[in-house]
């Protein structure tokens, strides 16, 4: 009876062990030495492109659907599938955020990633056409975000840029800025979520098959940067 209930309980880890990817199976790594940005109760902000790596250090391919970051992630800098996290130097205590409406931007000369009926139109017809209607978030956000396959021992890079205090202008996919203030010193923590709860009901129909055809895993889980980055306020 003992000899059993061991055996159970052997099988129930194995099993439990096969569904969960390891935390390290994937590894983020931001490439940037340090990130810069004006205090936030200045009227301008400036560019960051945010260099990054994600490595696979499993023996299994891996497809990477973008996710949401839920609680975890709630009202952090966030764009395109990427969330930061700022705390102070030495206290380690994490800055505030807010969340701007368009006409709270200062910055207004270039429109970042405005959407327009026309480009809302073109989407629509193209699912239709591809008779992949209800994947307008797949079709709508793929190059912006991260959707991708990446194989055992492969390391692939990406580069966005990200404004931390003010946008240029309203950008359709981007949320929060963060209260920076002068004469402080900053570290960032990058995340990127993936989730695999819905993807059959997500992904279209090719990638769908990709996956099946080759035995792949879709990731599910927050992606958390290695490493962390020094943040400048400057003037």
């Amino acid at each position: 009876m003992k000899k059993g209930f061991i055996a159970f309980c052997v099988l129930i880890i194995i099993s439990c062990s096969s569904k969960n990817e390891k935390r390290d199976d994937l590894e983020l790594e931001v490439l940037n030495d340090t990130l810069v940005a004006f205090p936030y109760d200045q009227s301008k902000d400036t560019v960051n492109v945010i260099n990054y790596s994600i490595k696979n250090n499993s023996d299994r391919t891996y497809y990477f659907k973008q996710g949401f970051g839920g609680d975890l992630l709630l009202k952090k800098v966030y764009k395109n599938g990427i969330y930061i996290i700022l705390n102070e130097v030495g206290s380690n205590k994490e800055v505030s955020y807010t969340e701007k409406l368009p006409f709270e931007h200062y910055n207004r000369s270039v429109c970042d990633s405005c959407c327009n009926i026309i480009q809302s139109k073109r989407l629509i017809k193209d699912t239709e056409r591809l008779k992949e209607d209800g994947k307008l978030s797949y079709y709508g956000t793929k190059d912006k975000r991260h959707f991708f396959l990446i194989h055992p021992k492969e390391k692939l890079f990406f580069k966005q840029y990200v404004n931390l205090t003010d946008s240029m202008r309203y950008e359709d996919t981007r949320m929060n800025y963060a209260h920076l203030k002068r004469n402080m010193e900053y570290y960032s923590k990058f995340f990127i979520p993936g989730d695999s709860v819905k993807y059959k009901e997500d992904l279209p129909e090719d990638i769908l098959q990709t996956i099946k055809a080759n035995n792949v895993k879709v990731y599910h889980g927050i992606l958390e940067s290695k490493n962390t980055v020094p943040m400048k306020v400057i003037e």
